[in-house]
């Protein structure tokens, strides 16, 4: 006879493959697997820094990085600027 993975109830009258009764103890199983993996992975390490917040490191504004445009690239600003000269200015 067939149990439940989770409250060892019957599982008479179910899907051949059911693991588990129902969505309650499917759910139950799913948060006790979850504190189960957290146990095996490692806790973060703390920052290096001291003195910066999360915020300051993510939200703070970079230089941005620039990479050299393609041949297809320079073709589509090329007439991008010829059919809207209005919108361009020289840096």
């Amino acid at each position: 006879m067939r149990t439940c993975e989770h409250c060892s109830t019957s599982l008479e009258g179910r899907r051949r493959h059911a693991r588990y009764c129902g969505g309650p103890c499917r759910a139950a199983a799913s948060r006790i697997r979850g504190t189960e993996t957290h146990e095996l992975v490692p806790p973060v390490p703390e920052p290096t820094t001291t003195g910066e917040s999360a915020r300051k490191r993510t939200c703070e504004a970079t230089a941005p990085v620039y990479e050299p445009a393609t041949p297809t690239e320079e073709a589509l600003a090329e007439r991008l600027r010829l059919a809207h000269p209005d919108l361009w200015h020289a840096a």
